[in-house]
């Protein structure tokens, strides 16, 4: 029987959120390998559009320059699980409520963190978290 692949699905934006201590828990409890995925809203943007050749030159200089950023610290991030339960990090663009429970299709769960909020809050700002646990086709871990 092959070793369970998670992918704990992470905003690089909202460190508040992360639990490393927890997903790297229910890897041990799982036996599972654990993929990062951070889900970059402005990943698919292109710069096609723009048409000053100098202005499309510095936007792609700047998302170059995010997108390795986001690359080095998805995989410092990946030093915080258990050595044994390390698996790889990936970066897709797109809204994360809509991204991330296609691309949690290939995985045997999916890890989410949440902080929880209440009341009016929770009704104006809505849940990425909610959104994607109800959209997902793999069983989802919530850990807060």
């Amino acid at each position: 029987m092959s070793r369970p692949n998670f992918v704990y699905a992470i905003d690089l934006r909202e460190p508040d959120t992360w639990d490393f201590d927890g997903v790297g828990t229910w890897a041990k409890l799982c036996d599972a390998t654990v993929d990062l995925v951070f889900a970059d809203p402005h990943g698919s943007f292109s710069t096609d559009h723009v048409l000053s050749p100098k202005l499309r030159k510095q936007l792609d200089d700047a998302l170059t320059v995010a997108r390795t950023r986001d690359t080095a610290a998805l995989e410092d991030l990946l030093t915080r699980l258990p050595e044994d339960h390390r698996g790889k990090s990936h970066i897709v663009g797109g809204d994360p409520r809509a991204v991330i429970p296609e691309y949690a299709d290939d995985y045997d769960a999916l890890l989410v963190t949440t902080r929880d909020r209440k009341g009016l809050r929770r009704a104006f700002l809505g849940s990425v978290a909610e959104r994607i646990v109800r959209h997902t086709t793999v069983p989802v871990i919530i850990a807060r």
